[in-house]
């Protein structure tokens, strides 16, 4: 990293890296009727990619996310990361460390970061890393996998933000290697830039979106890295819709969700699918608390986290909608209260984003860590690392009695023994929503 501090400049050069619009129109991958879904049924996703993605942050996201959000997908993540990784290290590597042994369908990449060498821009470089990224591309077609390149992100104050603009070029770079080898592209750098950009306006001109020391974003930063390649995959976003006629006591709910039972104000469900879910509000982790803002201004709720209660033939008035999770060990309902008037129970007010914690919470948060787990084996993989002791112990309590000097030099099966932990808990959860009237509608004032 050859760029010195210029402290009376970190204003500008932030304002200039993130006002510059991204070349070539909006953002390949971003939410939109009438795309193609980048995903199919039964796909085995690899993700790779430098320190950013050995970290586990936005990868654990995004996996969690598939696995709880769209099941019925079947899709299975892998990762293959290195850090100080650039694309001239990965793709003599790919073959033997990530092809070979996953056998993706699909794979993303997340590289550029390194590719930059931390100064300006020079066009060597950048005509290495389009060549190297096309043959990556290639190199994955060629073996019926198919390619989503995901550009670099951006660097914060901690660093020289003159290097966005390097960062800016290679994500040009990537566009461009996207559309010439014919395959998906998802702009971490513009989705970066996008939260910033609106971060800033909310929260003040110092919100840092990257952190610790520049390069490795924290939980906010990877939550909008996490966000492009979501937008790239362009799913579908509604996860659940539940309508109930309160008149007639009737309810309905899309795929994934069961109707048990309904009752004068009462819709109980089990569900499949998840919506993703958050730390509350007032939880002492901020960092990870502001993974919830970051998505706000994404449109991440809208667009892919859509969990609706539609209420038919609500009387003028509002209402105590309770979202209430079974207690096995006490034997009873219990949840959150917010209320909503009958206009916006008749729109369909999203649950994932008005309640900041709900029967979903405890399990969701519970999956991702078993899938951060899983990945922290993953990374082993390339490095040829032995698996620690405390990994061994999580095998042996799914299956007793297995031969840990063995498994100790197997990276690749201790990730096949903890996908089955996985699956373990993406269990269904029972869920009940209550809707008490509470008042009636205020009379118009003369």
């Amino acid at each position: 990293m050859n760029l010195k501090k210029k402290p009376g400049l970190i204003t500008l050069l932030l304002a200039l890296a993130l006002a510059a619009p991204a070349a070539g129109g909006p953002p390949a991958g971003s939410a939109g009727a009438g795309r193609t879904p980048l995903l199919r049924k039964g796909d085995r996703l690899l993700m790779t990619g430098d320190s950013i993605t050995f970290n586990r942050k936005y990868s654990p996201i995004v996996e969690t996310y598939l696995l709880a959000c769209h099941p019925q997908l079947e899709i299975t993540c892998f990762q293959s990361a290195i850090y100080g990784e650039n694309t001239d290290r990965f793709l003599k590597r790919m073959q033997a460390t990530a092809l070979d042994i996953y056998r993706p369908t699909v794979a993303t990449t997340a590289y550029g970061m390194n590719d930059g060498r931390y100064g300006p821009y020079q066009a060597e470089t950048g005509a290495a890393f389009l060549a190297n990224l096309k043959a990556i591309a290639r190199t994955f077609q060629q073996n019926g996998c198919r390619p989503i390149l995901g550009s670099p992100g951006l660097v914060g104050p901690k660093l020289e933000l003159e290097y966005n603009q390097t960062l800016k070029k290679f994500n040009e770079l990537t566009r461009q290697a996207a559309a010439e080898e014919k395959c998906g592209y998802a702009d971490i750098h513009g989705t970066m830039r996008e939260a910033w950009e609106k971060l800033r306006k909310l929260k003040g001109d110092d919100y840092d979106l990257i952190g610790r020391d520049g390069v490795h974003a924290d939980w906010n930063g990877q939550m909008a890295m996490a966000t492009a390649f979501i937008r790239a995959f362009n799913l579908p976003g509604e996860i659940g819709r539940i309508e109930f006629d309160l008149k007639k006591r009737q309810a309905t709910a899309n795929e994934g969700h069961a109707v048990l039972e309904t009752g004068d104000n009462t819709v109980t469900l089990e569900s499949r699918r998840y919506p993703y879910c958050f730390l509350w509000a007032d939880h002492p982790t901020r960092i990870l608390v502001e993974m919830r803002t970051v998505a706000g201004v994404l449109g991440f709720f809208e667009d892919f986290n859509r969990f609706t209660l539609v209420a038919r033939n609500a009387e003028p008035g509002r209402y105590r909608v309770t979202w209430e999770g079974w207690s096995e060990t006490a034997k009873r309902w219990g949840g959150p209260s917010l209320v909503f008037d009958e206009k916006q129970l008749k729109a369909g007010v999203n649950l994932a984003r008005e309640f900041d914690r709900n029967p979903f919470t405890n399990k969701f948060l519970e999956l991702q860590s078993a899938v951060a787990t899983r990945q922290e084996v993953q990374n082993l993989v390339p490095l040829k690392q032995p698996v620690p002791n405390h990994l061994l112990n999580l095998c042996l309590q799914e299956e007793p009695g297995l031969d840990t000097a063995l498994l100790v030099k197997d990276p690749v099966r201790v990730q096949e023994i903890l996908y089955r932990r996985i699956l373990k808990i993406r269990t269904p959860i029972r869920h009940r929503l209550r809707m008490e009237k509470i008042d009636e509608p205020q009379a118009a004032q003369p």
